[in-house]
């Protein structure tokens, strides 16, 4: 920064100057409240905005509500809703099927034994795929809606006086059915999601009271429809269950990258992006004074610099002219 030849510490000096003053206009021009105070008050409308705090706005009036009832919903299908459907239904089977009262015997036994496979079938698929929990709670549910599809197309199709489907509709739904405990469950601890888990398990829970309610209104109803319409709506439920937990785990992607939870997220409004463009101001100010501070720092010490190069100069003795 230093000029070489006469007058460059007086040139240096002006420039120092003129830089300190120009950073004293660039102070008084900012607001009289501290800057990192102004920064938060320009924040917090954004953070809401973004979910850090739940904004009240029209179309949402509290998030955590909205939150909570997301993971409620998303407990649904990782669980026990579609084998309780099909005993909720076991008496049309018996009446329907050959295998008549014994059937409710034949598929508690192929339910306990997909109970016992369950784990060390689940252990060996994990150490093979090496898949997240968030996706096999993902695979797990979307599992349950096609047994309840193929429950509603073949629960009357029997092969040699056995019901053939039913047999692999339980097994298959008892497998998918151990996700809470086996995935949904460690996947909402280890992504820091504790606080949720009751919420989950208690849409797990309520996945009964769901099949009860189906084939009870289905009962008042005359049997509309029979076990196959019945299926159909437990896989409909399902299926929103699945949509559910896409949205949770999208939002567990945006919470980690973005830190605030986006789900549901109300549009930026006018106000929103002026307080965003009078943040990115405040901190461009704030780097163009930082950047200053250095330059003033460099100005002195080149002034300092410059009159100790000419100090030793005036100071060093004349070399003789002769011999």
């Amino acid at each position: 920064h230093g000029r070489s030849g006469a007058g460059g510490p007086a040139e240096n000096h002006k420039n120092t100057l003129e830089l300190v003053s120009l950073q004293d206009r660039k102070r008084e021009e900012m607001p009289a409240r501290d800057a990192d105070d102004e920064e938060d008050r320009l924040e917090a409308p954004l953070a809401s905005s973004l979910g850090g705090e739940p904004q009240r706005s029209d179309s949402f009036s509290d998030r955590s509500v909205w939150l909570s009832a997301l993971y409620v919903v998303a407990g649904v299908a990782p669980s026990w809703i579609l084998v309780d459907g099909i005993f909720a239904q076991i008496a049309t089977f018996d009446r329907e099927q050959p295998e008549g009262l014994v059937l409710a015997t034949y598929l508690g036994a192929v339910s306990a034994a997909a109970n016992s496979v369950v784990v060390p079938s689940f252990e060996f698929l994990q150490k093979q795929l090496q898949w997240p929990l968030g996706r096999w709670v993902a695979v797990m549910s979307w599992a349950q809606v096609g047994a309840a599809a193929v429950a509603a197309a073949t629960w009357h199709v029997s092969v040699g006086g056995c019901s053939i489907f039913l047999y692999v509709v339980v097994f298959w739904a008892t497998l998918a059915g151990n996700g809470q405990q086996l995935a949904l469950l460690p996947w909402l601890a280890e992504s820091g999601e504790s606080g949720r888990i009751a919420l989950a398990m208690a849409g797990g829970q309520s996945g009964a009271l769901v099949a009860a309610g189906f084939a009870y209104v289905q009962l008042l109803l005359g049997g509309l429809g029979g076990p196959s319409l019945f299926f159909c709506l437990i896989a409909v439920s399902m299926a929103v269950s699945c949509a559910a937990i896409d949205a949770v785990r999208r939002n567990m992607r945006l919470t980690k990258h973005q830190g605030g939870a986006f789900f549901p997220v109300a549009p930026l409004q006018d106000q929103d992006e002026e307080e965003l463009r009078a943040r990115e101001e405040l901190r461009q100010c704030d780097r163009t004074t930082a950047l200053g501070d250095d330059d003033t720092s460099s100005y002195a010490a080149s002034s300092t610099t410059a009159a100790d190069s000419e100090s030793l100069v005036s100071s060093s003795p004349s070399s003789p002219s002769g011999g």
